[in-house]
């Protein structure tokens, strides 16, 4: 079993699997070869594509979260988002994003009620919030959110939110 490009006699390149396996002994009257060839280049296409996006998340300077839409769980969190908030790899999968809220003069569970509530009517909602680290920390971000139909989560909220606080430092040293 391997997979290979190949050219073909119109000049176009294409992406083949082969399987094949041996039918009987070999060096023995009667031993042959049985195969398949199949053409795989869309599919090699959309893995490419899928490993391409995969990379651009991940090096994304925005946390980026999906949130599933009945429940508020995080099913995914990148690598930024998960050191914004001071967590290790996968620790936030599976709790509630309320978690993430700071306590004001409303709860962290009013706060994500009121953005989902948002959320349903409109379909996205952006807005500055006040947010806690696992150390205890608060801190602001920027956080755009929007819906998705996940394949295999369902209904999700994709959550983007970048750190105003260290943004703001940062303007201050560019323009100094």
């Amino acid at each position: 079993h391997f997979e290979c490009r190949i050219v073909r006699a119109d000049g176009a390149v294409r992406w083949i699997e082969e399987r094949g396996q041996q039918v009987g002994e070999q060096g023995q009257p009667g031993c042959y070869l049985v195969g398949t060839v199949e053409d795989i280049t869309e599919r090699r296409a959309r893995e490419d594509q899928m490993r391409f996006h995969g990379e651009v998340l991940r090096n994304m300077q925005e946390g980026v979260s999906l949130v599933k839409a009945g429940t508020g769980e995080i099913v995914y969190a990148n690598p930024m988002f998960e050191s914004l908030f001071g967590y290790d790899s996968g620790e936030l999968i599976g709790t509630n994003v309320s978690r993430l809220n700071a306590a004001t003069e409303e709860s962290p569970e009013a706060i994500a009620y009121r953005i989902t509530v948002a959320l349903s009517k409109w379909g996205s909602w952006q807005g500055d919030v006040h947010n806690v680290r696992k150390d205890g920390t608060p801190f602001w971000t920027h956080a755009c959110v929007s819906g998705l139909r996940h394949g295999e989560f369902g209904n999700v909220w994709v959550n983007v939110q970048g750190d105003i606080d260290a943004y703001m430092v940062n303007v201050k040293k560019f323009t100094e």
